[in-house]
């Protein structure tokens, strides 16, 4: 069986520096891996963990290949291994672009949950970045005018990323329709931020709440027999953070939704919602909202 050797980063937590790992590869294509050396890791920060093994892309994100064609499919799941990196919880100095190639797509989280915090001063906005999302780090933040945009970037929950670095992008170049699929994934994090500007024309607490999480409920939500899973633990603070309220506030209103049995907090600090999506044309009325009696 053919063998692959690929060594870990400097910032290795789980092995020694330099450690050499040596991999099975029979059910890989033949790719170059990525390494680093003792002065070029991938993540200058102490919060990333070592190159992990590398990774199908498509194994995990399925989605992406749903508009080709079975043939395009089957070579991208072929071409589409990409080396992959763990970023334990804290702040995260991501990457430039020198360290994955000038060509590369950027980083996509596999698991975990992210936050890219943006603002004036000590007025700050995170977005939440998780599963399925495509990142482009390097990218330089946006001025208005002469006001420069302060960001940076934080780990909430342990992620993995998988690296799409130039060779991975030169690959599955090659794949009709999946260039424009990742694309999408992209655009997807703009419409977040279109979402987020409507979610401060609510103006009661409790509506913008379920708002916001039935909205993440949609995008990692797990139906489960009590509920659907929003597997994301955010703090009261972090809430109000992304609702653009008080922390206060926001406290208070969770507090009316537990009593109105249209949310619970999990053993594991996530949230379970227990009741019904906002009704789009009553979030403006009085709370809380009637329950229909049964039949």
């Amino acid at each position: 069986m053919p063998t692959l050797k690929w060594v870990v980063a400097p910032t290795s937590r789980a092995r020694g520096v330099g450690q050499t790992v040596t991999m099975a590869t029979a059910a890989l294509p033949s790719i170059d891996v990525l390494t680093t050396n003792g002065s070029d890791s991938v993540f200058a920060t102490a919060t990333a963990g070592a190159l992990e093994r590398p990774v199908r892309v498509f194994e995990h994100e399925p989605d992406l290949l749903h508009n080709l064609t079975p043939r395009a499919a089957k070579l991208a799941w072929h071409l589409g291994v990409a080396d992959s990196t763990i970023l334990e919880e804290g702040r995260l100095i991501p990457p430039d672009q020198r360290s994955l190639g000038r060509g590369a797509l950027g980083l996509l989280v596999l698991d975990g949950m992210l936050a890219r915090s943006v603002g004036f001063g000590m007025r700050r906005t995170p977005e939440l970045i998780g599963e399925g999302d495509l990142l482009r780090p390097w990218e330089a933040d946006p001025v208005a005018g002469l006001v420069a945009i302060e960001s940076e970037w934080t780990v909430l929950q342990r992620a993995t990323v998988a690296l799409l670095d130039e060779r991975f992008a030169h690959r599955i170049c090659r794949v009709p329709g999946l260039s424009a699929a990742l694309l999408g994934r992209a655009v997807q994090r703009v419409r977040w931020f279109a979402f987020h500007v409507a979610l401060g024309q609510v103006r009661r607490a409790e509506p913008r709440l379920l708002l916001l999480l039935w909205h993440m409920a949609d995008r990692w939500g797990r139906v489960t027999p009590d509920g659907v899973h929003v597997p994301v633990r955010l703090t009261h603070a972090l809430l109000a953070s992304l609702v653009c309220m008080r922390r206060p506030t926001v406290s208070a209103a969770l507090v009316a939704l537990r009593q109105a049995s249209e949310l619970q907090r999990a053993p594991d600090r996530t949230w379970l919602l227990t009741g019904a999506p906002p009704e789009l044309e009553r979030i403006h009325e009085s709370w809380p909202r009637p329950r229909q009696s049964p039949e």
